[in-house]
């Protein structure tokens, strides 16, 4: 369900909300009972008080009754024509030391520079709250249906709000605390906002089939990986022919498919094995993306290989279906889907 991004016509919103979520949202009941949530009830709550509220908060609170599902497929978006999106200029990952939470800065904004702030530092705090909390607290704005899927995206939405999908952030700055050689610093961040620019179709695609046919898209995770493109991977004419590798990190990857293809070597006991991550599959050419994925396989280490596909938001279907044949010898056939057409009961 839509808005358009200038006046919100109320009473349209409301009644299109109820019809849908009364009288065609399948899991209604199931969503009742697993989260003790009424939606139903809520939107005819917001529409008593709604001539009250501005055109943020009104929509805001339509949008926290969708997200009270926890159902990623059932939402109300914001649509003003682009794809706009509230960053930071860097991104945490979380890794665990001797059982604790560790919040690491994994990746900074293609030139930005601080002498303190750099890649590897821990992220102790946000906004003064320890960083665990403040990632639970915008894990619960995702509407992700269970508490791992929740916490996986409460900490990539701390730092990227689409503003398709979530509400704007709340502060228009944040004060980090990270540690600095031993040392606690505090730096100071001002939300920025980047339009991403609607994802081409491969160049290999048929022209002739309709682009939502050939898609298989996480729509929120797909606009964080864009977002993760556009801010972390160096500008075309900044790119050489291939992504310069370290030693013992795997073969380079295609400058072109640098955004997409991560690759790297893990020791595991006596066996080194190959680590290949694909973060999208809405890449710009099917078969040189096929091709270049062959190509890396190829040149891993023979003990064996890890395809590692977290954080994966989806895209080209037949960049994905192409992929399986590389990894068994048998021949892959796609299978057709049939829709049957069962009685309504009475």
């Amino acid at each position: 369900m839509r808005s358009a991004a200038g006046s919100t016509d109320r009473s349209i919103c409301l009644d299109q909300a109820e019809l849908l979520l009364d009288r065609a949202y399948v899991h209604l009941a199931l969503k009742r009972a697993m989260h003790g949530v009424d939606p139903v009830q809520r939107v005819k709550v917001l529409r008593g008080r709604a001539d009250a509220l501005s055109d943020a908060d009104f929509r805001r609170q339509l949008q926290r009754i969708f997200l009270t599902t926890r159902d990623m497929h059932t939402a109300f978006t914001f649509s003003d024509g682009g794809e706009r999106v509230a960053v930071l200029p860097f991104r945490l990952d979380r890794c665990f030391v001797a059982e604790r939470p560790v919040y690491l800065v994994t990746e900074l904004e293609f030139g930005f520079s601080h002498p303190q702030f750099v890649q590897g530092v821990e992220v102790t705090h946000w906004n003064g709250v320890p960083v665990g909390r403040a990632v639970d607290a915008v894990a619960e704005l995702t509407g992700a249906g269970n508490a791992e899927a929740r916490s996986a995206r409460g900490l990539a939405t701390l730092t990227q709000r689409s503003l398709r999908y979530m509400a704007p952030p709340d502060e228009s700055w944040v004060v980090v605390t990270y540690l600095h050689q031993g040392q606690r610093q505090d730096i100071r961040f001002t939300w920025q906002t980047v339009t991403l620019p609607p994802p081409p179709a491969p160049v290999d695609e048929l022209e002739a089939t309709p682009r939502d046919a050939t898609r298989g898209v996480d729509a929120l995770v797909d606009v964080q990986q864009r977002t993760r493109q556009r801010l972390f991977s160096a500008p075309p004419s900044d790119r050489t022919a291939e992504e310069p590798a370290t030693p013992d990190a795997g073969p380079a990857v295609s400058a072109s498919l640098s955004g997409f293809i991560e690759v790297d070597t893990v020791q595991d006991g006596a066996h080194r094995l190959g680590l290949l991550r694909i973060r999208s599959f809405e890449v710009p050419s099917i078969d040189a993306f096929v091709a270049e994925v062959a190509r890396l396989a190829r040149s891993m280490p023979p003990d064996g290989l890890v395809v590692d596909l977290r954080g994966n938001g989806g895209g080209a279907i037949q960049a994905a279906e192409r992929l399986l044949q590389l990894f068994t010898p048998g021949r892959v056939e796609n299978t057709g889907h049939l829709i049957r057409r069962v009685a309504s009961r009475k």
